[in-house]
This record gives C-alpha cells, sequence and structure tokens, in this order.
C-alpha cells in the first residue's frame, strides 16, 4: 500500500510538472510571435528547444 501511496504522489508532481512545461512553451510560442510582428520577419530561430548547443 506504501508503494502505490508514493507512486500516486510522483504522478501528481508528474503531472503539475507537465502542466508547467506546457505553459512555458506557450509562452515561449507567444514571445516568438511577438518578436515576429515586431521584426516583420516570417521566420526567426530562436532553438528554444535546442539541446546540442556547444558552450
Amino acid at each position: 500500500m506504501s508503494i502505490q501511496r508514493e507512486r500516486d504522489a510522483m504522478e501528481r508532481l508528474w503531472k503539475a510538472r507537465e502542466k508547467q512545461l506546457e505553459k512555458v512553451l506557450l509562452n515561449a510560442t507567444h514571445i516568438r510571435g511577438s518578436i515576429d510582428g515586431i521584426s516583420g520577419l516570417e521566420n526567426v530561430d530562436l532553438n528554444l528547444l535546442d539541446y546540442d548547443d556547444p558552450v
């Protein structure tokens, strides 16, 4: 029974994190749209999800 409670708690945490990630991606999309609108460019590459970026 303890394992099930722990699993339920972790699932709630993951659901909350998924919602947070969705909000971040939605906001990034809005920011990109604003930049596109201000700049007048049709395609601005912000590399928001580029994990292979050498630093």
